[in-house]
């Protein structure tokens, strides 16, 4: 008992939702990340042999309590959780999570994906099917090792994030047969790539339809470049004249969209960008996902220099005085916690 009581002193810091001090350009004193209007999104991910990821937080009690305290510390409404095969080995944890997440009103939307599921073969897009099939509507029915589930402890949505532009020589050296080397990600098969993964959002539709899921939603992570004319050659496949035209198709299959816009360093023109997008949209259900991870002074990839401009970005992105609020989507937990621990920065 002396033990566990030393271990939850020390924890005791990392539990409580403190009040994070930062100095301007938020014009306030102090800041209150819990305390905003608007819910946001957070991909949390199956990490081996790394801290803060869901294979060490589902069933280890006090991990999940400091994961939870963390979610509504930053007022998440919504987890992308990429669970591996947990809901198929250890289904009723996963259930349990799903069931304390729903009781703090955030959504637990599982998270597949990877970008050889655009293209049709049972190495590719049939993975995906069977994979929708594994873990989450035999999870729902039951069949993994659960009596059926009541609706807090199901997932709420899928959410997908396939990212074609990702199929590149350097990532898939040794790609599934499924997978035609001929489409490595370059400006001449671009639209191309896009078109096959309209062509699995359309499977997912279908197949989560056939099997008892038709009020499921789907949501998708996309670059926040897709619509440019200057990135892709739409005359190279005869279905989609441009790339609103794809966007518009795709909203149709999916009931929300993520822009990653991670080479953005501004919150101006992030919401330039998706303002635009949601008049072409006609109020899409879409948001913005800011990067939480340190720059590196190699990568190329925009993320925030301080505590201060990431709270700054978020709070312009979901200011309900604009037009259009935006609920901000974080990438991800691991970045996110790691950098700026609660109780690291708290006063």
């Amino acid at each position: 008992m002396k033990q566990l009581l030393v271990i939850l002193a020390a924890l005791s810091p990392m539990l409580i939702t403190p009040t994070i001090a930062i100095s301007a350009p938020l014009g306030q004193d102090r800041y209150d990340a819990s305390a905003s209007q608007a819910k946001r999104g957070l991909w949390m991910y199956y990490h081996r042999g790394k801290e803060h990821g869901l294979n060490r937080i589902i069933g280890d009690d006090i991990a999940q309590s400091i994961a939870l305290s963390n979610l509504q510390f930053w007022s998440v409404g919504r987890v992308y959780g990429s669970y591996s095969n947990l809901p198929i080995t250890h289904a009723n944890e996963v259930a349990y999570w799903n069931k304390e997440l729903a009781q703090r009103g955030i959504e637990s939307q599982l998270l597949l994906g990877m970008p050889t599921h655009i293209f049709p073969g049972s190495g590719c897009r049939e993975k995906l099917l069977t994979q929708l099939k594994t873990r989450l509507i035999d999870f729902h029915n039951g069949e993994n090792n659960s009596p059926p589930l009541q609706n807090e402890q199901r997932f709420s949505a899928l959410h997908l994030d396939i990212e074609p532009h990702q199929f590149k020589t350097n990532s898939y050296k040794n790609p599934p047969t499924c997978a035609p080397t001929n489409l490595y990600w370059r400006s001449s098969t671009r639209a191309v790539l896009f078109a096959h993964l309209y062509d699995t959002l359309v499977a997912v539709r279908s197949y989560l339809d056939a099997h008892g899921h038709a009020q499921l939603p789907i949501n998708i992570d996309l670059p926040y470049w897709v619509d440019s004319s200057n990135n892709f050659n739409w005359r190279s496949t005869p279905r989609f004249d441009s790339g609103i035209d794809w966007l518009t198709a795709v909203s149709e299959v999916v009931n929300g969209m993520t822009f990653m816009t991670y080479a953005n360093d501004s919150a101006q023109s992030i919401r330039s960008k998706l303002d635009g997008e949601n008049a072409a949209l006609g109020g899409a259900n879409i948001h913005p996902a800011l990067n939480a991870k340190e720059r590196k002074a190699w990568s190329s990839t925009i993320t925030w220099h301080s505590l201060g401009q990431f709270l700054s970005a978020m709070e312009q992105l979901e200011d309900s005085a604009s037009a259009t609020s935006y609920g901000v989507d974080i990438h991800n937990y691991r970045y996110l916690v790691t950098r700026w621990p609660i109780g690291s920065v708290a006063h």
